[in-house]
């Protein structure tokens, strides 16, 4: 996290301990992406993420407003662990159905998650994750950038990309490597110039 990104949070939190409804809106407004970003690749379920999101901005609100948050530099790990919460919770009271069709053990281990990744941590993964789909609009050929959102954001199949692409399936590894050169290329341009 960076100094500025805590002195934003503490700002914001201070403002909606002193009652300030657009506060509480700038917070809302800065997460909600990151939010939802998390949610979608941990429950792949749109009603549910909007459902989760929902009242994880109900609990964090109401837990800052009651001076609960300890560590206020912290917010957005504590927004993320509150909606990783909620969503385990969501889970949890539907254990009975999951365990009826011998899913339960499956799904707890595909919607909890990797234990191994910090809330800020998916947050800094989904902040890279849009500067590399950023970089990869700005190439210049449109083929590399259907390629490289085909096979590595949307994770589709080698063998759909290569018909609906007509790329020969033997020369794919080759195109993508390609690809992947001209992507580097651009993105060390980004990040020379930051």
């Amino acid at each position: 996290m960076t100094e500025s990104e805590s002195v934003i949070a503490t700002a914001l939190v201070k403002g909606i301990l002193a009652g300030d409804a657009a506060a509480e809106l700038q917070m809302i407004e800065r997460y909600k992406r990151g939010l939802r970003y998390v949610l979608r690749r941990k429950c792949h379920d749109l009603d549910l993420t909007a459902d989760i999101s929902q009242e994880t901005w109900r609990i964090v609100i109401e837990r800052i407003r009651n001076n609960e948050l300890r560590e206020p530099a912290k917010l957005s790990a504590f927004i993320l662990q509150t909606a990783k919460n909620q969503l385990l919770m969501h889970f949890r009271k539907n254990d009975i159905k999951r365990q009826q069709t011998g899913m339960g053990e499956a799904l707890e281990s595909e919607y909890s998650g990797p234990s191994t990744q910090s809330p800020e941590d998916a947050l800094e993964r989904h902040n890279l994750g849009l500067l590399v789909q950023t970089v990869i609009k700005e190439l210049n050929t449109p083929r590399d950038r259907e390629l490289l959102h085909r096979y590595y954001i949307h994770e589709q199949d080698k063998s759909l990309i290569c018909n609906e692409l007509n790329v020969n399936a033997k020369n794919f590894d080759n195109v993508l490597y390609r690809c992947k050169q001209r992507f580097k290329t651009l993105w060390l341009a980004v990040m020379e110039d930051n």
